[in-house]
């Protein structure tokens, strides 16, 4: 069975109406991390 994870961190808006974020970008690569280590999701799938 394959796994795929899409995976997307937005820290910045071109909105200025919107506020911006700090950590999402982090947050992906952590969760990169994990669906790797945990889960066995192949590195380029993620």
């Amino acid at each position: 069975m394959a796994i795929y994870a899409l995976l997307v961190g937005v820290n910045t808006y071109l909105n200025d109406s919107i506020r911006n974020l700090n950590g999402c970008k982090n947050d992906v690569k952590l969760m990169q991390q994990t669906l790797q280590q945990r889960f066995a999701v192949d590195e380029n799938k993620s």
